[in-house]
């Protein structure tokens, strides 16, 4: 605003108001991509953390490094994602719908691309990368590894996938979809799927990493499906005054 009033001297402050349609679009958008972020994502974290400390100091600690290392490789993921949000809401608001397609088709084969190379540099230095973090347990770097070895993989891909086709639902406005999306990935699929297998068939902590790697399939299919579908074509937030 200070840059605005200092360079545009058509600007001026006492001009801004708030606009009723404009404020619950926002909301419209905001609300549900906060309940997904720190609601369903944060949730879930912490409860496959508490099922993972049930298994002893060595799994928590690797468990701990491994998310870590996890989170950092999943960086270039969501800045494609948030560029990918961005472009399609410009495209939407242009009314260029064949150009929001390419942007996520692009989106879809830069994001793949660039997560594969992350996820091959990780599969190969995982030990050096455990290493980093300053531990020295052989239990918990084997751990730490196993950790990447399963949950930074192929299911990076499809996480891949499923986070362009979200950042694609949110710049449409379908933000309500990401939201869904976060629920199937997060409370349906990873925290039942993880307490089955570890604790129902007695696999273990393997089988709660093996619940999260299997969590972004179905919210990827749901994406993929909106995507392909005709209605989000048609979706506006802001009705135009005639």
């Amino acid at each position: 605003l200070a840059y605005l009033r200092r360079c545009q001297l058509s600007v001026s402050l006492r001009k801004i108001e708030f606009r009723r349609e404009i404020l619950l679009a926002i909301l419209k958008v905001g609300l549900p991509t906060a309940t997904q972020m720190v609601v369903v994502v944060n949730t879930a974290y912490l409860l496959v953390t508490g099922m993972l400390n049930q298994f002893g100091t060595s799994v928590s600690a690797a468990s701990g490094v491994g998310l870590q290392i996890n989170t950092f490789a999943g960086m270039p993921c969501w800045a494609i994602g948030q560029a990918v949000t961005a472009m399609v809401g410009q495209c939407i608001g242009a009314g260029e719908i064949k150009r929001a397609r390419k942007v996520v088709k692009i989106g879809l084969l830069l994001n793949i691309s660039v997560t594969l190379v992350v996820v091959i540099g990780v599969q190969i230095f995982a030990e050096q990368l455990i290493l980093l973090f300053g531990s020295t347990s052989a239990e918990v770097i084997n751990d730490g590894v196993y950790y990447l070895r399963v949950c930074c993989g192929v299911n990076s891909l499809i996480y891949a996938v499923m986070y362009t086709l979200d950042s694609f639902a949110i710049g449409v406005g379908a933000a309500n979809i990401a939201m869904l999306n976060a629920l199937l990935d997060a409370v349906i699929v990873r925290l039942p799927v993880s307490w089955l297998l570890a604790f129902t068939f007695d696999i273990g902590f393997p089988g709660i990493y093996y619940g999260q790697a299997l969590s972004p399939i179905l919210p990827a299919i749901v994406g993929f499906f909106y995507f392909q579908s005709k209605g989000w074509e048609r979706k506006t937030l802001i009705q135009k005054k005639s």
